[in-house]
């Protein structure tokens, strides 16, 4: 059976998708809830990075799954992270 992931960050950092703005809307939905996010990005914006380890630090309980390529921006915001994993061929 698949994993359900919480937030799926598969693209740029800062795109539509994966920008601090979404996440935030992301976690608001989550508060005090174990979040597990899924990172697969070749990464983007470090402003947006910057904050969403913040905003992930700030919440708490979060689970990073690092997948594929996780480089510049997509390696910042898992700094913010309780717990990181990464797949072996990342």
């Amino acid at each position: 059976m698949a994993k359900h992931y919480d937030i799926d960050i598969d693209n740029g950092i800062g795109t539509w998708t994966n920008s601090k703005y979404t996440v935030k809307q992301a976690l608001y939905k989550r508060k005090s809830e174990p979040v597990l996010v899924r990172v697969n990005s070749l990464g983007g914006s470090v402003d947006d990075g910057v904050d969403i380890a913040a905003q992930f630090e700030s919440h708490g309980n979060i689970t990073c799954e690092l997948f594929s390529f996780v480089a510049s921006a997509a390696t910042v915001l898992t700094l913010g992270a309780k717990h990181v994993r990464m797949h072996q061929d990342s």
